[in-house]
């Protein structure tokens, strides 16, 4: 085993310092071995003269958040044919990607959990009890199943909006920016019997913007088409203007 890698921030610059744990699996008497460096001045660090077919390589530094979505994990020495079959060349390292934090907000956040109509009565899901925050909330209008024993397989439609302003997916690895566009309306979902890929629910992140006055935050919704329920989370930037949802979990002011 010889593997040869190269930390870096968002930006593509080094990052030093970071810490480097490697295991692999070999014919020692607990069937594996470990070892840890890390990165030097360069981002890049290294793993030399081993013996052993299947490596792990996993990167983290404090202040840093790791990229679980774009860092490979496993490297393989013998099996050519799977995917994570590695040959080293240290003139090309293999990018491990960090990325640090940044400025923490006072962010609105709690947890959804509530009971929505099956005929697709609108349901307003606030995230405070105060009337001066209603301008916190989405509602969700959903046609799902009654039945105690479902179908395998039926018919089912859900819309999410954002009233007073609209929403997007969020498919980010770090949801810590909010997009100033490209929103729309509403979310909607058809889900018909028929349907090619047909799913009994969804999960899916959201960012969300209010428009009087501009605020910004994102949603974790979850909803079944076999129940009439919705679950999920929620992260709001109460600052007029401000995108920014990166939060600090010890500062974080849930809605009464």
């Amino acid at each position: 085993i010889n593997f040869y890698g190269k930390v870096v921030d968002q930006d593509g610059q080094p990052v030093s310092g970071a810490s480097v744990e490697f295991g692999w699996t070999d014919k020692s008497k607990d069937g594996s071995s470990q070892s840890n460096t890390s990165s030097d001045r360069e981002g890049k660090f290294n793993l030399e003269n081993q013996k052993g077919r299947v490596l792990m390589v996993t990167v983290s530094k404090p202040g840093y958040f790791t990229a679980k979505q774009q860092n490979q994990v496993g490297f393989d020495y013998a099996g050519f044919w799977e995917k994570t079959y590695y040959q080293p060349d240290s003139r090309n390292p293999v990018f491990f990607h960090l990325r640090k934090e940044g400025v923490k907000e006072h962010l609105l956040t709690g947890n959804i959990d509530v009971n929505i109509p099956s005929g697709g009565a609108p349901t307003s899901i606030a995230f405070s009890r105060d009337p001066a925050d209603s301008w916190a909330r989405v509602e969700v209008q959903a046609w799902t199943n009654t039945e105690k024993y479902p179908p395998r397989i039926f018919d089912w439609y859900a819309i999410i909006t954002v009233p007073g302003g609209d929403i997007q997916p969020c498919n980010d690895e770090f949801p810590f920016i909010a997009p100033d566009g490209d929103y729309k309306p509403s979310i909607e979902f058809k889900m018909p019997a028929t349907a090619e890929k047909w799913k009994r629910g969804i999960e899916q992140q959201y960012y969300i913007r209010y428009t009087n006055p501009l605020r910004y935050g994102r949603v974790h919704l979850e909803i079944s088409g076999a129940s009439q329920n919705v679950s999920g989370a929620y992260w709001i930037n109460p600052t007029p203007g401000s995108r920014n949802l990166e939060f600090d979990p010890a500062k974080v002011v849930k809605l009464p």
